[in-house]
């Protein structure tokens, strides 16, 4: 890269100053670098979207970024208290970009294949200075990483991640029982099932789409017959079933929140019923 970049995904928010010293201090650095916002509005526990961000996000920019990722570990993670509760910060080089993350369950369900390369980086001292790791060791490390440096000089081998990978939708001839896996901004909600993986289950037939909420009622949508290009070009408030720019199907309503005017959540399952 001829302009070196690092991008942001957090769970920081934007009305405090945690993104401006981290900022601040990366520019300090390295005065040509160049600094992406991808999302700092993320909730902590929201690891199924902030997947997507890293997926289909970071790895959009090109080889050699440095991402850094600072999510709250899972609070299981903190029981044990003491000096060494911290998680252990990660490097991790994976389809030629580096990310910095101190949460392993949320690299895990992102990559879908081996990591080149992953290090544990060493905990900075422990003081009330340095306990803001993104601040006080990642912008080091990256800048570190951008003027050439290895992995391996950085850290010590860490365990490898474990595959996780999401819920996928099941399919047993008839039926296919898909939940929503992420809600996006306007309320759509992007099912666990790919559209190519949609296509070949339905093999040509006809179907009918029901949606099963967690109170136990059912509600069918005769009108869902098939797939549309854009719920743009329906009409408004028409429940539709799309392709999200990820390749997943997505219910979705023109003008309208899915989650909101329908109450669909991570609960609520979405079951397409296939004509013999």
């Amino acid at each position: 890269m001829n302009v070196p970049i690092v991008t942001l995904t957090t769970d920081w928010g934007d009305r405090d100053c945690y993104s401006a010293m981290v900022k601040g201090r990366l520019y300090s650095l390295v005065p040509d670098i160049r600094v992406v916002d991808l999302s700092h509005c993320q909730d902590w526990d929201s690891l199924t979207v902030a997947s997507k961000i890293i997926k289909y996000g970071c790895l959009s920019f090109p080889a050699g970024t440095v991402h850094i990722v600072d999510f709250c570990e899972d609070p299981a993670v903190w029981k044990n208290a003491g000096k060494s509760m911290q998680p252990a910060p990660l490097l991790a080089q994976y389809k030629g970009h580096y990310f910095l993350c101190c949460n392993r369950k949320l690299l895990e369900i992102s990559f879908d294949s081996d990591c080149e390369s992953l290090v544990a980086l060493p905990l900075p001292q422990d003081d009330l200075s340095d306990v803001f790791v993104a601040h006080s060791l990642f912008c080091d490390v990256a800048v570190k990483l951008l003027s050439g440096a290895s992995p391996s000089q950085l850290g010590t081998p860490a365990t490898p991640l474990a595959r996780r990978g999401f819920m996928r939708a099941q399919f047993d001839g008839t039926v296919i029982s898909a939940r929503p896996d992420s809600i996006d901004h306007y309320g759509n909600a992007t099912l666990n099932l790919k559209y190519s993986d949609f296509m070949e289950y339905r093999a040509g037939r006809s179907f009918r789409m029901e949606l099963e909420f967690q109170v136990g009622s059912v509600h069918q949508f005769p009108s869902v017959t098939e797939v549309v290009r854009h719920y743009g070009n329906e009409g408004q408030g028409r429940l539709v079933l799309t392709v999200s720019s990820t390749g997943y199907l997505q219910l979705a309503i023109n003008r309208g929140s899915v989650a909101e005017l329908l109450g669909v959540n991570y609960t609520t399952v979405c079951r397409f019923i296939f004509s013999d």
